[in-house]
């Protein structure tokens, strides 16, 4: 099928977990530290954007 690159990947994911699974570390890790629930989910996009953008502002290939 000439995805072993993909299934791989797969095994990445179920080590490390889903973006959900940081998503909701980001989240929770917001609340935490006393962020209102808008806060929190701004500090989601903004890891988001971290995770997304290269360092040259780009978006990845």
């Amino acid at each position: 099928l000439g995805c072993i690159k993909e299934v791989e990947h797969a095994r990445v994911i179920a080590r490390r977990g889903t973006s959900a699974d940081h998503q909701l570390r980001v989240y929770n890790a917001a609340l935490a530290e006393g962020a209102a629930d808008h806060d929190a989910q701004i500090a989601v996009v903004d890891w988001l954007i971290e995770q997304t953008v290269t360092p040259d502002g780009s978006a990845p290939a």
